[in-house]
This record gives C-alpha cells, structure tokens and sequence, in this order.
C-alpha cells in the first residue's frame, strides 16, 4: 500500500508542477511548488480524519487490544528493543547458532 501511494503521490506532484512549468522553461513556476503543497496537505487532512474515523483492527483482524494488553506489549517491545542493541536476545529464545535436537549430526 504504501508504494501505491509514493507513485501515485510522485505521479500527481510531476503532473502539476509540469501543467505550470513554461515552455522553454526549465523549472516550474512559484504557483506551480504552492499548488503541490495545497493539494499534498489536502491529501494529508483527509487521510488523518479518515484514520480517525475508521475502525482499527490487529494485524490478524481480531479486535483492537485493551488498554492492560496494549502496555504490556509496549514493555515487552521495550525490552526487546534494548537486549537487541545491546546484541543480546531474550532468555527464553532459541539460540539460532546452537544445535537443534533434531540435528542428525
């Protein structure tokens, strides 16, 4: 989706700016940059109240997560995210270098 948008996006801004380029003229006008911008922060407006309007979902569709479950999964991504700059994983992960039991050799 969101590479569907950055070539829609790039599409539109080159259209306008080349609707309001001269000819013989290499870059567009002033009105040209202001006309991109009015119509990117129009964009932009519609695309926050749409966010806000519309229902959130997980990533596997179920219902949006309570507010104890949301926190908790704040503190664990927290941690996992320091232990991992850290060059450190979780105790309770598999270390992908040891061998595995089902390994034959």
């Amino acid at each position: 989706m969101r590479s569907i948008g950055l070539t829609l996006g790039s599409a539109l801004s080159a259209a306008v700016l080349t609707a309001n380029t001269r000819v013989g003229q290499a870059i567009p006008d002033v009105e040209g940059f202001r006309d991109t911008l009015l119509i990117a922060a129009g964009v932009c407006v519609v695309t926050a109240i749409l966010s806000f309007i519309l229902p959130s979902r997980t990533a596997n569709g179920g219902p949006v997560q309570s507010l104890s479950e949301r926190k908790e999964l704040e503190e664990i991504m927290k941690e996992e995210a320091e232990l991992a700059g850290a060059g450190l994983v979780l105790a309770e992960d598999q270390n992908p270098l040891a061998p595995s039991s089902e390994d034959p050799s």
